[in-house]
């Protein structure tokens, strides 16, 4: 039996010690959660991990689609086109269902998809656009496909659904044709080459994702910057970490030095060969 002194003393040091692992483990939490919470940097060569854009994590099925279209109040989350809602022609486009043609079948995150939907046509964010009468075209030209800088859209990549089959298939390319083993691949827009983007950066493109980006959209700021943003902040590649678009703009923007005093401007001529390539 412990005497009453020594028990005393006992419970003391118990609660002491239990204090210390207390505190010690909500230290330890805080700098876990602070450095989580560290705004990520921004670097033109690396806009998303290949896993990233493979990955389903974050949408996982049509229905996690929906969910999201509906929790946001996107202006898509009601739409149908030819008899399917939005949130099915986003997955099936991704995922290769309805986009698969001339060898290749996406196999997209369909949070890539979601952000170019953003980034080209704010379809996800502006609750108040009207889809049924598409003032502006933007259900028409949802991804931005065929309608280069230069010139206008192609009639022929009009319409929602035909939006994202071309879109994800040209993606799909991208990305596959950006290995630079790829008997297929189209310089600069190879994973190792060099490539000065529209808008004035030179670098290194680091891997086969970041060299899709580029491929579709040829510029820094905003192109692949958006892409890369919305991805990152609504923490939908490998990592569920989210971050305010304000942080990661205030950390960002105008901190990515260009390294090209100007921009060979290319002809329209040139331009649709580019992007237009033949894949069949």
């Amino acid at each position: 039996m412990f005497s009453p002194i020594f028990a005393k003393k006992f419970s003391i040091c118990f609660a002491f010690l239990f204090t210390i692992i207390a505190l010690t483990t909500i230290i330890f939490t805080d700098i876990r959660i602070f450095a989580q919470a560290t705004v990520p940097e921004f670097t033109p060569d690396y806009v998303l991990s290949d896993d990233s854009f493979r990955s389903t994590r974050a949408f996982p099925n049509q229905d996690s689609v929906q969910n999201f279209l509906d929790r946001v109040n996107s202006p898509l989350k009601n739409f149908r086109n030819n008899n399917k809602l939005a949130s099915q022609i986003i997955f099936e486009a991704a995922r290769g269902v309805t986009s698969s043609q001339y060898g290749y079948t996406p196999q997209i995150n369909p949070g890539v998809i979601l952000a170019y939907l953003e980034k080209e046509m704010s379809l996800v964010s502006d609750s108040n656009y009207n889809t049924s009468t598409d003032p502006q075209g933007r259900i028409q030209k949802a991804m931005g496909y065929g309608c280069p800088d230069i010139g206008g859209c192609n009639p022929d990549y009009q319409g929602f659904t035909n939006q994202l089959n071309w879109g994800a298939l040209q993606l799909e390319i991208n990305f596959v044709t950006a290995n630079p083993s790829s008997p297929k691949k189209i310089q600069p827009y190879v994973s190792g080459s060099k490539i000065t983007t529209l808008d004035g950066y030179t670098f290194v493109i680091s891997n086969q994702a970041t060299a899709a980006c580029y491929r579709y959209t040829p510029h820094v700021f905003y192109g692949c910057y958006n892409l890369w943003k919305i991805v990152t902040a609504n923490g939908w590649g490998v990592s569920d970490q989210r971050y305010l678009y304000d942080d990661l703009d205030k950390a960002n923007i105008g901190k990515t030095p260009t390294t090209a005093v100007s921009v060979e401007n290319i002809s329209e001529q040139e331009g649709q060969k580019l992007i237009f390539q033949s894949y069949s």
